[in-house]
């Protein structure tokens, strides 16, 4: 595509023809980008949620054993030695 340099209003059509082109490239990339950095964030609240279930998980199983530890009389917990 090429526009005659001698006349004025073709130059300024060419202008606004790289004008409007760069915007739009610009906002194509900017779009991709957004678009990455979206799905990080996605990853990392999916990803705090699923330790926030284990954690959950693990903080049960704990209690559940403790539990057990004291029903058996495990002398570790009060401190007590064998007799």
């Amino acid at each position: 595509m090429q526009f005659p340099v001698s006349d004025g209003l073709s130059q300024l059509g060419y202008y606004v023809f790289c004008a409007a082109f760069f915007v739009i490239c610009g906002l194509i990339s900017g779009y991709f980008i957004w678009r990455k950095g979206h799905m990080q964030t996605l990853d990392a609240e999916s990803e705090i949620h699923r330790t926030a279930v284990e954690l959950e998980k693990l903080s049960r199983e704990i209690k559940k054993e403790e539990t057990l530890l004291a029903e058996a009389g495990d002398p570790g917990e009060s401190g007590k030695k064998p007799t």
